[in-house]
């Protein structure tokens, strides 16, 4: 089994063997990783950069296989957070890579067997964006921001609550 560290204050990604030696440094910054529920998959994004495309990375701990998951999105957008529901299901912040207003985007369902993308939110993930969520019992906590200026100074800022048994989530 393998095992993956992640330094915060760099965003380094480091996994390494049963003995203890590395075999993968992601060097760039990444994202924390998120584990399925069996602990034997995670996700990180790398990198994870203001203005960069990135790419969103699925290690097999067991395997001590690296995979790039494509995700269907043109090449605007990119995934900005991912989060384990399953062990088969990811929920997704993609939004635009550049623009002032590319600071979060929508959230989205993505089902890694299937390969399949689905809205949860109805907004556009531009004037009205997610910059993040949290999974707690049976919800989907969303902090959302919707921009109320036209210079995008100002936004309001609340959280949205998704119920995960209702929406299919679960």
């Amino acid at each position: 089994m393998y095992t993956i560290h992640y330094e915060k204050s760099s965003g380094n990604i480091i996994v390494t063997d049963k003995n203890n030696v590395i075999v993968l440094s992601e060097n760039r910054f990444s994202s924390e990783p998120s584990f399925n529920r069996n602990r034997k998959r995670a996700v990180y994004i790398t990198p994870l950069e203001w203005e960069t495309q990135s790419n969103l990375i699925m290690f097999h701990l067991a395997l001590g296989k690296r995979e790039i998951i494509d995700i269907p999105i043109d090449d605007t957008k990119m995934v900005k957070n991912a989060l384990w529901l399953s062990d088969s299901l990811l929920v997704l912040i993609i939004g635009y890579t550049r623009g002032k207003r590319a600071i979060g985007g929508r959230a989205y369902s993505f089902d890694i067997e299937q390969r399949q993308l689905h809205p949860l939110c109805k907004y556009d993930g531009v004037k009205k964006q997610v910059i993040n969520f949290e999974k707690r019992d049976k919800s989907l906590l969303l902090d959302v921001i919707e921009f109320t200026s036209e210079t995008d100074e100002l936004f309001n800022r609340k959280k949205e609550v998704i119920n995960m048994l209702s929406s299919g989530l679960l």
